[in-house]
């Protein structure tokens, strides 16, 4: 249970792309703007990537890392582009299918290079979470 102000975590309890026989639907869970203002679990900023500003949500509590299509279009992601199988149920009970993932994508945070996973999902107000 999350305490009043603060929003659950986009979240997909696994890391990897689910086998691709795998019927899982995986729960996700959305933050709009209006409540990243509540929340003190989060961090929203604009981000220059390649020249081009990005709003990206900062949440420690997420499993997974997101790109919208319009950023992943934006940046020309082709390196680490495979084939996934994600099925993510949003609040409203639609299920949304997510088949593209860049694997091992460099996240430069400081000096600190990490290699991340990025689900493709089409993100309406943010571009990178």
């Amino acid at each position: 249970m999350h305490p009043k102000g603060t929003a659950k975590p986009l979240a997909i309890p696994h890391q990897g792309p689910p086998s691709p026989r795998s019927a899982i639907v995986e729960r996700a869970y959305v933050m709009s703007k209006k409540e990243v203002t509540t929340s003190s679990i989060v961090l929203t900023r604009n981000l220059f990537l390649n020249s081009k500003s990005f709003y990206v949500l900062f949440d420690s509590g997420a499993t997974h890392s997101f790109i919208s299509t319009r950023a992943a279009l934006q940046l020309n992601l082709q390196d680490g582009k495979v084939k996934a199988n994600y099925r993510n149920k949003l609040p409203n009970d639609s299920i949304v299918e997510c088949p593209i993932l860049y694997k091992h994508m460099p996240i430069t945070l400081g000096e600190t290079i990490f290699p991340g996973d990025l689900i493709q999902f089409d993100l309406s107000d943010f571009d990178i979470i």
